[in-house]
């Protein structure tokens, strides 16, 4: 495979994960409209801790850092959180 092709595959990937934060974050919205209709909290750090040890168990069984994975998911739940308190 060449330079052009895999950086075309870099392409494609980059697509498919910005198409799925886009449907992650639609998602976010909806669990903010049943949190407000329940009077649930924003954050839920039980929920968080729970997400962040099954995102590294994944990182690892994977061969990624896990450290990098969590990074990656504290923007996503910051930013999540910040949709939420938002609506």
């Amino acid at each position: 495979m060449d330079l052009n092709a895999l950086r075309t595959q870099i392409n494609e990937i980059d697509s498919q994960i910005i198409t799925l934060l886009a449907d992650r974050q639609r998602i976010v919205r909806q669990i903010s409209k049943l949190k407000r209709a329940e009077n649930k909290a924003v954050y839920d750090p039980k929920r968080e801790e729970e997400m962040r040890t099954a995102r590294a168990e994944m990182a690892a069984e994977l061969g990624i850092d896990a450290s990098k994975i969590d990074k990656i998911f504290d923007l996503i739940i910051d930013w999540s959180r910040s949709i939420q308190q938002d609506l």
